[in-house]
């Protein structure tokens, strides 16, 4: 946990629906989480192009969406046409506003998706590993029911969470495409039923 910044028992920190206030703070914990988690494991030119400035406008867009219009229910796999779906995007939060990881659960972006529910992300503070607090995120967003997620290959701390969890491994594997490209970097699908 961090104690540098005197921070409260896990059970003071508040899980709760992506606000416009929270994007610069997220932006900031979303590239900390990547470096700390994916360094020797993603291409440097992916984890060089995290920008918080580029990454809270992205936060921005998806807070002013999940405020107008929810999050988006129907499937839609990537490259369909049309607007991107809002996935329910909750985060963990310190009382002074200090974003500490997140969730973002949605419908499938796959053609074929081997359950109704994707889990896009879960990323957070490697500070809070262990505190329970992953669980509350994953409880607040995909209590139960079937849901699949894409893990990247070699993540073994994720793999090893989500096994405990009930999800397991497909052997549906394709390459991360990130949005500076191909990564040549495989992902595992692994499924709750």
């Amino acid at each position: 946990m961090d104690q540098e910044r005197g921070s409260p028992p896990v059970d003071e920190v508040e899980v709760d629906r992506l606000r416009l206030a929270d994007v610069e703070s997220l932006a900031r914990v979303h590239g900390l989480i990547w470096r700390a988690t994916y360094t020797g494991l993603l291409p440097d030119a992916v984890l060089d192009s995290l920008d918080p400035v580029a990454g809270a406008a992205r936060w921005r867009e998806v807070a002013q969406r999940l405020a107008d219009e929810g999050p988006t229910g129907a499937a839609h796999p990537l490259g369909s046409n049309g607007p991107p779906p809002v996935a329910d995007t909750r985060v963990a939060r310190q009382q002074d506003g200090h974003v500490l990881g997140f969730i973002s659960v949605g419908p499938p972006r796959d053609d074929d998706p081997p359950a109704p529910r994707e889990l896009w992300a879960l990323n957070l503070d490697p500070r809070w590993h262990g505190t329970g607090l992953a669980d509350r995120l994953l409880t607040a967003a995909l209590p139960t029911g079937p849901a699949y997620l894409w893990v990247l290959e070699g993540n073994e701390r994720a793999i090893a969470y989500y096994g405990k969890r009930g999800f397991t491994d497909t052997g549906r594997r394709k390459e991360l495409i990130h949005r500076t490209g191909p990564t040549g970097v495989a992902e595992w699908c692994l499924l709750r039923p």
